[in-house]
C-alpha cells in the first residue's frame, strides 16, 4: 500500500518552525565539530573523510602534511668513532659515538628547506648525564639561540638544501665520566606560532 504525504502551507511552515530547525543545525553543528575535534586533537593524517557514493568517487580520502625543513645529512668529527643515524622523515637522528674522558667532538648537520620562506625552527638534543652541547650556525642557517634547557631557535634560509653543515652541535664529554660509547638524541621541528585571537 503506497502512502503519499501532501505538504500543505501548514506542513511546510511546521518544517522551518524553530522547533524543527534548532534540533536539526545543532546535530549538524556537532558533526561538523567532531571532525574539527580530530584535526585539533589528532594528527591530521589520522583523518579519513568519508565520500559519498554516486558522486564521482568512492572510498576514503587521507589528509597527509609534510615538513618543509628536513635533515639530510649528518656526520661526526673529532671523536674516536661516531655516526649519524637519521630517521625514515629525516626530522630526528640518533649519534652514537665512542668518546673518552674529557674528548670535545662536534656533529655536523645539513638542513634541507623546500619552502619558498625562510623557516624558524628548534632543534632538540637530549645527551647522556655528564655529557655537555652548544648549538652553532653556519651556511644556511642563522639566528641561533638558546631557549630551554636542551633546546634551540634557528632560522633557515629559504630553497636551500645541499651537503654543507648548516648546523653544528659542538659535545663536551666531562672528566668525570668514564670512556665509553654514548648516544646523542636530536630532533629538528619548525616552531609554530598560534593564531592571533581577534
Amino acid at each position: 500500500m503506497k502512502r503519499t504525504i501532501t505538504i500543505t502551507p501548514t506542513t511546510r511552515k511546521r518544517f522551518l518552525d524553530k522547533r524543527f530547525l534548532i534540533p536539526v543545525i545543532t546535530i549538524l553543528v556537532m558533526l561538523g565539530a567532531g571532525l574539527t575535534g580530530q584535526a585539533v586533537a589528532g594528527n591530521l593524517s589520522d583523518i579519513k573523510v568519508p565520500v559519498a557514493p554516486g558522486t564521482g568517487v568512492i572510498g576514503e580520502a587521507d589528509v597527509t602534511t609534510s615538513q618543509a625543513l628536513t635533515i639530510i645529512d649528518g656526520s661526526v668529527t673529532g671523536a674516536n668513532a661516531g655516526r649519524v643515524i637519521i630517521n625514515d622523515d629525516n626530522t630526528a637522528f640518533i649519534a652514537p659515538a665512542e668518546v673518552y674522558t674529557g674528548d670535545r667532538f662536534a656533529i655536523n648537520l645539513a638542513l634541507g628547506n623546500d619552502s619558498e620562506n625562510p623557516v624558524e625552527a628548534q632543534i632538540t638534543v637530549l645527551t647522556p648525564d655528564g655529557i655537555s652541547v652548544k648549538v652553532k650556525g653556519s651556511d644556511d642557517v642563522s639566528g641561533v639561540v638558546r631557549c630551554g634547557p636542551d633546546s634551540w631557535a634557528l632560522r633557515m634560509k629559504a630553497n636551500q638544501g645541499n651537503e654543507d653543515a648548516d648546523l653544528i652541535v659542538i659535545v663536551s664529554v666531562s672528566d668525570v665520566i668514564p670512556a665509553g660509547d654514548y648516544t646523542i638524541q636530536c630532533t629538528i621541528e619548525p616552531i609554530t606560532f598560534p593564531q592571533e585571537v581577534k
